[in-house]
């Protein structure tokens, strides 16, 4: 393993936080805060099963949709989306925006309108019952959402996103439940590449293996940006053998490891990039990659967790450790490289700690 330029003294250091794009006013309707169920489904739209919308003032998960609101950070979709939505909003037949390049559905809605649906689950049932591959974007209202989602395969690309003019701290989706194996949000099998942005995400569900707040499981493609992510009972982000990237995230409070990156069973497949993410107070390591799976992780903040800051165990070629900043966390040396040995083409470099 190749490990050089690290340094003890800390530079000054930029924001974590993206750039202001744009500003625009932020409204959120709906009173208190929303908590939707994937429970009591009935048919609706293109065959997906849809659920009631009930309202439960928690205050462990409020959203503040009952606050005055502030400007907020706009997102800037690729122009294609922005076209597409606005092409969209001018149909009348359902049948006509499947077809169209990209579908905008919204979460939850008036059950009249074919396009809106009263839980994530609902939404994702109708892409899969669609059998349609163009892409489609998710917008969210703000709210608690009580549900697990399960993006199955063959779905293309799907992304997951507060809608214009919800606050980006204002959405959240929860999954906690006795059973075990059940991540709040799920990515299974080939086909489809999931993008989550400005979510927060919270998770338990007792287990011993597959413990994750998000999952991308073999085979999955799953992006991630903005987001905040918490699980009482396990890891927070975890791939195995399929592609991760996590960036500017905020990782905190899980009972195990920060994020995870594991190969399939092979050990030949699967890899993840963690960048600019801020990972701490977890009760294993901030960042875990092994089981032949190839890990980038760059430029973290990684402070205060119970582990290593990173541990690299049977890592594959091009796995890298750079820029990072390392403080705080309980087991030292900075990372546990497992073995690693100057053969191994793995550079660990420039990280402060």
């Amino acid at each position: 393993a190749r490990v050089s330029g690290t340094r003890r003294d800390r530079d000054a250091r930029g924001t974590m936080r993206a750039a202001l794009v744009s500003r625009v006013p932020s409204v959120c309707s709906g009173g208190s805060g929303r908590r939707v169920s994937h429970m009591d489904t009935a048919k609706h739209g293109y065959g997906a099963y849809v659920s009631k919308a009930s309202r439960a003032g928690d205050p462990d998960t409020h959203t503040g949709c009952d606050a005055p609101r502030r400007t907020r950070r706009a997102t800037l979709f690729p122009p294609l989306v922005t076209a597409a939505a606005l092409v969209v909003a001018e149909l009348v037949s359902p049948h006509m925006a499947l077809a169209s390049d990209t579908r905008v559905l919204t979460v939850p809605g008036s059950s009249s309108d074919a396009f809106s649906f009263p839980s994530i689950a609902a939404a994702v049932a109708a892409i899969a019952a669609s059998g349609d591959k163009s892409p489609v974007l998710i917008h969210l209202a703000c709210g608690v959402y009580d549900e697990r989602v399960v993006f199955g395969a063959n779905l293309g690309n799907v992304t997951l996103a507060p809608g214009p003019g919800v606050d980006e701290n204002s959405v959240t989706i929860t999954h906690k439940t006795v059973v075990p194996y059940e991540s709040t949000i799920e990515v299974v099998g080939d086909g489809t590449s999931v993008t989550l942005r400005n979510l927060r995400i919270r998770h338990a569900s007792k287990s011993v293996a597959n413990n994750y707040a998000v999952f991308a499981n073999a085979g999955g493609v799953l992006a991630m940006t903005d987001c905040d992510v918490s699980s009482t009972t396990g890891c927070g982000i975890a791939c195995e053998g399929s592609d991760l990237i996590v960036t500017k995230c905020l990782v905190h409070d899980c009972k195990s490891h920060g994020v995870a990156v594991f190969g399939d069973l092979l050990g030949d497949v699967g890899g993840g990039k963690i960048e600019k993410c801020f990972i701490t107070k977890n009760g294993g390591d901030g960042v875990v990659v092994r089981q032949g799976a190839i890990g980038t992780i760059t430029e973290c903040e990684i402070v205060e967790n119970d582990g290593y800051a990173v541990t690299l165990i049977d890592v594959r070629k091009g796995t890298a450790v750079k820029g990072n900043t390392a403080k705080g966390n309980k087991r030292t040396p900075f990372a546990n490289l497992g073995g690693l040995t100057s053969g191994d083409d793995v550079e660990v470099s420039g990280n402060i700690f």
